[in-house]
């Protein structure tokens, strides 16, 4: 019986108690915080103390050299690289802000040194979700580009991709609250906008420094992805579109003559004719031929859009392993669409 406790006692012993652990892990856990807490505080500080630094160097130079001198342009980038770290974007707005406006003052309206400023500036306005600013800053960047480095450049097709990825998610994440039909011109003028792309790039790789077939399909396929998910957006919008709202090929009022038999002053029957305008039986099928129509020519945009990408997936063998397995889902995943938006259009073309 002795050597039976003992035993229970020893096991008893050498087992963990939940409880303890538990204490034990928040314990860590607490501590964990406040180290990170205390490292945060410490990095905090520091940031502030080097923001003071840099205001002070600011005001110093604008006493010394004017407001407008071109040597505060390095400073000013300072000072809102710290005030993004810090987090403080509307400050890092209005510095970035500042620093354009005195980039545009030395260099012109349009410039290289505007660039780097600009691409800050958006990155400050999608931090405050601001999408409006970054919308409009957006499309000033483009046409800055275009107009330093022409269409047919590296730089402007870079841009070019920047830009239709923004559009992209504009018009999936619907960020600027636009109607249906604004929306829907969003789409349709990006999906001109790739088509273009496109049309220059076939016609002309070594403008953009795309020599190598490498270099081309991949970014053909980057811009045929971009206008595919352009035109999924428009097939799903004009499926979804009453038929009412689209505009029939056949005249929406024919001209009808109706007759009737009167009596005239003197007694007789004569017959009085006259032209009446009424609505066209045949317009409202007209409206659903447009619909129609529309439609078809999307779903077979983006069914031959969906071949050129497969037939670069098919001769292309510089592809890696993960390139091709990516590739492989995104052309699948986007079939799916367009079969799913074609198997619902007999139904969707009732209204």
């Amino acid at each position: 019986m002795l050597l039976c406790s003992l035993a229970i006692a020893g096991q008893e012993a050498t087992e963990p108690d939940p409880d303890a652990a538990q204490q034990g892990s928040a314990g860590q856990e607490e501590q964990q915080e406040e180290q990170l807490s205390a490292e945060e505080r410490a990095r905090i500080e520091a940031l502030s103390l080097e923001l003071t630094e840099v205001q002070r160097r600011l005001q110093d130079l604008q006493s010394e050299l004017g407001v407008y001198s071109p040597v505060l342009g390095e400073t000013y980038s300072d000072l809102g690289a710290l005030y993004t770290e810090l987090e403080d974007y509307d400050n890092a707005s209005r510095v970035y802000n500042e620093a354009w406006q005195l980039a545009r003052i030395n260099t012109g309206l349009y410039s290289e040194a505007q660039i780097p400023l600009l691409h800050s500036l958006i990155d400050s306005h999608q931090r405050q979700r601001d999408w409006r600013q970054v919308d409009d800053l957006a499309h000033l960047l483009l046409h800055m580009q275009q107009r330093l480095h022409g269409r047919n450049s590296a730089t402007y097709l870079a841009e070019a991709e920047d830009y239709g990825k923004w559009k992209l998610r504009v018009i999936n994440e619907n960020l600027l609250d636009l109607g249906s039909r604004a929306r829907l011109n969003e789409a349709r003028n990006l999906s001109v906008f790739y088509e273009q792309l496109l049309i220059d790039v076939q016609q002309n790789p070594a403008a953009f420094a795309l020599d190598e077939s490498d270099n081309r399909d991949k970014t053909v396929l980057a811009l045929l992805e971009g206008k595919t998910e352009a035109d999924l957006t428009m097939a799903r919008s004009v499926a979804m579109t009453p038929a009412s709202y689209f505009t029939g090929t056949a005249p929406r009022y024919v001209t009808q003559t109706r007759c009737q038999t009167v009596i005239n002053q003197q007694g007789q029957q004569v017959r009085n004719c006259y032209n009446v305008q009424v609505e066209n039986p045949r317009y409202r099928q007209s409206q659903s031929d447009a619909k129609r129509f529309e439609l078809s020519r999307y779903v077979r945009e983006i069914n031959q859009a969906l071949d050129q990408m497969q037939a670069i997936r098919n001769s292309n063998d510089s592809l890696s392993a993960d390139e091709i397995e990516r590739l492989d889902m995104r052309i699948g995943e986007l079939r799916t669409a367009s079969r799913e938006i074609r198997s619902n259009s007999r139904s969707l073309m009732r209204f």
